[in-house]
Order: structure tokens, then C-alpha cells, then sequence
């Protein structure tokens, strides 16, 4: 069973770990949670950009990042 994260994509759809995200740009990652259990959610869900660039979930799926899940 995939963990469910505490937030919704831009559109309302609902968000678990492996998901893909992708911007109105094209630009895509995979939502990931750290192991870390004292890590608030804002801090503990991310995506992964490749490389090595994650940014905080909250941020992708907000009013700036307007990221949603792909194929929903």
C-alpha cells in the first residue's frame, strides 16, 4: 500500500509516494518521503528533480509550483 502524502496536487487529486508530478512547463519529478520520522511533513514529503535537486513537496503542489499528478 503506497503512503498517502497530507496534501492534494493543484487540481484536488490525491498524492502517494512514486507518484510523478509535472508542472504547466513540462518539468516532471517523482514525490518521495524521507525516512526521517522527527522531520515535519513540510520537510519529510519531496520531490526529486534528478541529480541532485529536490524541493519540498508543499511548494511543487502549491499556487507557484501548480504541479499535478501525472495521468490523473
Amino acid at each position: 500500500m503506497k503512503r498517502k502524502a497530507p496534501w492534494t496536487d493543484y487540481a484536488g487529486n490525491d498524492v502517494y509516494v512514486g507518484d510523478y508530478i509535472v508542472h504547466p512547463n513540462g518539468e516532471r519529478g517523482v514525490v518521495v518521503v524521507s525516512p526521517e520520522d522527527h522531520l515535519p511533513d513540510t520537510d519529510k514529503w519531496l520531490v526529486y528533480y534528478g541529480g541532485q535537486i529536490m524541493s519540498r513537496l508543499c511548494l511543487q503542489i502549491g499556487d507557484k509550483g501548480m504541479a499535478v499528478v501525472e495521468g490523473v
